[in-house]
């Protein structure tokens, strides 16, 4: 981050869009890995989208999955925005870029 001559860049989604596309690519597949991961129970329940909203927004929630972690935690964000030269957003990302 602290060598002049690279350009420092991120993209970041949407939270709500980001969240949406988490949740489709690991239950709506009808795996049931990450609901008894998150749940801790062994039934064939597949999380609805509102049961994993509360999950992962509960004050006690210790889910660190990178998927659903806010993204400024896994870019360096908070720490290092004077650095970036530029922020983009992914769902605009074809006009972010330079051809």
């Amino acid at each position: 981050m602290n060598r002049p001559e690279w350009t420092k860049a991120v993209f970041l989604r949407h939270p709500f869009e980001r969240l949406v596309s988490c949740y489709k690519d690991k239950f709506r597949r009808k795996n049931r890995y990450y609901s008894v991961k998150m749940t801790g129970n062994m039934s064939t329940h597949i999380l609805s989208f509102a049961e994993f909203v509360h999950l992962i927004t509960a004050p006690e929630s210790n889910f660190q999955n990178v998927h659903w972690r806010p993204q400024s935690r896994f870019c360096g964000l908070a720490k290092y925005k004077s650095k970036y030269n530029f922020i983009g957003n992914f769902e605009k990302l074809s006009s972010h870029m330079e051809v």
